[in-house]
């Protein structure tokens, strides 16, 4: 007679055509434990392991784009543009019936010539023949005001007459893209250029009666190489009623200029 296993004795007939499936086994308290330890070790090295490839990621890219330094919108550099430059001026002339100020806006062709390592640039704005042409012929400790038939010699030189646009207080903000050439169909996307835009108030010292801005913008290329325009508005305050300026430079090169542009003219002997 054999020994009947108590397991079975207690399991209830199912019939036929039925298979019984048992439980697994249970781990128990500890084991369970190690399993939960296994399961949070293993996301903590995959979160590791995501950090490291998103840092690495990024050093590439920046290993790839060298860093430019943005900070301050400046007028130091060798650049050149004498075709397509365009000088506005708007000025305020009254109001209308609303109380609305009108302004006049007068644009005018400007060239600008630029050698910053030798310290010299031409300046100019107008055609020669105009009766207000206006040019400035500037080297290292000296410039030159030239009117249709006067020359006027200043006793400062380069860097002053660069600070004197106040641009040094412009800080950078951020990049966008400008329209630097005309559109054409099928070329739309050559006709924009991405710059560095930057805004800021002037620092501008003066001992004359000239206007102050109270805000400017300046525009760079990418690279802070060259500078494309700036830009100037005044307050209502201002006794010649000077409302906006603007240097506009769409075609400028960080190229030096052909040594022709600083000669001036002979009444200047």
């Amino acid at each position: 007679m054999g020994h009947e296993d108590p397991e079975k004795a207690t399991e209830p007939n199912l019939g036929p055509n039925v298979i019984r499936i048992k439980p697994p086994p249970r781990f128990g308290m500890f084991g369970s434990m190690l399993f939960r330890m296994a399961i949070g070790l293993l996301i903590l090295a995959a979160g590791v392991v995501a950090v490291y490839y998103s840092i690495q990621a990024h050093n590439d890219t920046n290993e790839e784009k060298p860093i430019v330094a943005k900070t301050f919108f400046t007028l130091n550099r060798t650049q050149f543009s004498a075709q397509r430059g365009v000088y506005t001026k708007e000025t305020t002339i009254g109001k209308d019936s609303f109380g609305k100020r009108n302004h006049t806006t007068v644009k005018r062709k400007t060239i600008w010539a630029q050698d910053d390592a030798r310290k010299r640039l031409f300046h100019s704005i107008g055609d020669q023949n105009d009766t207000d042409y206006l040019a400035y012929y500037v080297f290292p400790d000296y410039y030159l005001i030239v009117e249709r038939n006067k020359c006027v010699k200043i006793k400062t030189g380069y860097d002053t007459f660069l600070a004197s646009f106040g641009l040094s207080g412009l800080l950078y903000i951020r990049s966008e893209e400008i329209q630097t050439k005309e559109l054409e169909t099928g070329a739309e996307d050559e006709a924009f250029e991405e710059v560095n835009f930057f805004q800021g108030e002037p620092l501008i010292e003066t001992k004359d009666d000239r206007p102050i801005p109270f805000v400017g913008f300046g525009y760079m290329d990418t690279s802070n190489s060259k500078a494309f325009a700036w830009q100037f508005y005044y307050p209502d305050t201002q006794p010649n009623n000077t409302y906006f300026e603007e240097y506009w430079y769409p075609d400028m090169v960080a190229e030096p200029p052909n040594d022709t542009y600083f000669n001036f003219p002979d009444l200047c002997f």
